[in-house]
């Protein structure tokens, strides 16, 4: 789960989510900050692709692949709810804290 580097409550969300799926599936997820390119590398460590879709969103946001499609979790496609439903939870639960 990546977050705007500068966020104030980027890292509290996307390490709530990434908590949530942790305790749901076997896979492990983690908190990362996003940050724009510095170097002119894609995929490089800084998250720079994911930076750019929430760069400026005007209220705390993460960006997430929880798995991939062609990966060992690509079952996880077949109850795909599953995961929208432990995400929807763990974000309820984050904003009910706030």
């Amino acid at each position: 789960f990546l977050y705007d580097y500068r966020s104030r409550h980027g890292p509290s969300l996307a390490q709530s989510l990434a908590n949530a799926m942790n305790a749901q599936y076997t896979f492990q997820s983690s908190a990362k900050p996003a940050q724009p390119d510095t170097n002119g590398k894609s995929r490089d460590g800084d998250f720079s692709e994911a930076y750019y879709t929430i760069a400026g969103a005007a209220c705390p946001s993460a960006c997430c692949e929880p798995f991939f499609i062609d990966g060992g979790n690509a079952f996880l496609c077949e109850s795909a709810h599953l995961v929208g439903e432990t995400l929807g939870i763990a974000l309820h639960t984050w904003l009910q804290a706030q």
